[in-house]
């Protein structure tokens, strides 16, 4: 799987997403189609799952997964951008809420917070406080690791 996924972060609280049938959270964003960019599948995921125009920022991580979902063995490729909302939409709340993609439902989390979050991947429980200043590639395994 090839995936673009947004890091939304304002005043110390990150954006995360999950469908109706999962019991984990993800950041926004999902699969790149074939001959598309990830910056500008990002944009559009945004768009389809949250009705709002964007803004892409920086790359923060490039990650290759390996990892157990719905008992069969996935490797996704993921590019993890900073991205900026418009500062009228979505205000800071900590109640579940919908927008545009039916079944999908979103949250602030505090990040002091993010480690007791059932997050995917398991790594940005720890790394989402503390974003890098340059971009990093990261290759888990988490199936060696034994997290399912």
């Amino acid at each position: 799987m090839f995936i673009a996924r947004a890091v939304v972060v304002r005043q110390d609280y990150v954006l995360l997403g999950r469908g109706d049938d999962e019991t984990f959270w993800t950041l926004p964003g999902g699969h790149v189609e074939l001959g598309e960019m990830s910056d500008r599948a990002l944009l559009r995921e945004v768009a389809e799952e949250l009705g709002v125009n964007a803004r892409c920022g920086r790359l923060i991580w490039i990650v290759e997964n390996h990892f157990i979902y719905r008992n069969r063995h996935c490797h996704e490729v993921g590019f993890y951008y900073h991205v900026e909302l418009p500062a009228d939409v979505l205000p800071l709340c900590s109640d579940e809420f919908t927008r545009c993609e039916p079944g999908v439902r979103f949250r602030w989390f505090p990040l002091s917070d993010i480690a007791s979050v059932d997050i995917r991947p398991r790594f940005l429980a720890a790394r989402l406080g503390a974003l890098p200043d340059a971009p990093e590639h990261l290759q888990i395994d988490e199936i060696e690791a034994g997290l399912r």
